[in-house]
């Protein structure tokens, strides 16, 4: 992702977003992304490329701001475009935020609140809790991206091979 200066508006380190919904439909969370709200939130903290993975939401984010957005709904894997990013938006599911925060990435979790059981809320305030995450919903996105200082959170400690070893063995 190349930073790149618009209207006379650095660049600065902000660079890339990636924003993913997994293999689900979360309609709140793309269409939040959708908003000229989010983008222009997120153009004031220097984010110049949103892409958005939008599973099986029907909705296409298109491009509010200055903001160069790109959508698609799935590919074979997520993680070039992690990789890619400085700021990563995930619904709750445990598999994106582990393999964000294995990544060292900045992390906004959103969590699905219309979920019955309301497990992804429940997993999302223990990572917060943890000093690893961000946690929004979608319409407390662009307020959460707004508040969002350009320092990691707590970093993930490493894997315990250990642990796994027993793990694998059970």
């Amino acid at each position: 992702c190349e930073m790149t200066r618009r209207n006379g508006h650095p660049g600065g380190s902000a660079g890339c977003v990636f924003a993913t919904v997994g293999t689900t439909r979360f309609d709140e969370l793309v269409e939040a992304l959708d908003s000229k709200a989010v983008q222009e939130a997120l153009w004031a903290r220097g984010f110049r490329k949103l892409t958005v993975q939008r599973g099986k939401s029907e909705s296409e984010p298109a491009q509010r701001s200055g903001l160069d957005v790109e959508v698609y709904a799935f590919k074979p894997s997520l993680a070039p475009d992690m990789q890619q990013a400085t700021l990563v938006i995930s619904h709750a599911g445990a598999g994106c935020i582990m393999e964000s925060l294995r990544m060292g990435k900045r992390l906004i979790v959103v969590a699905n609140d219309s979920l019955m059981d309301n497990h992804q809320m429940q997993l999302a305030s223990a990572m917060r809790d943890a000093g690893y995450v961000a946690v929004a919903t979608p319409a407390t996105l662009a307020n959460v991206i707004a508040a969002c200082t350009d320092e990691l959170l707590t970093k993930l400690p490493p894997l315990d091979p250990k642990v796994c070893m027993c793990v694998r063995e059970r």
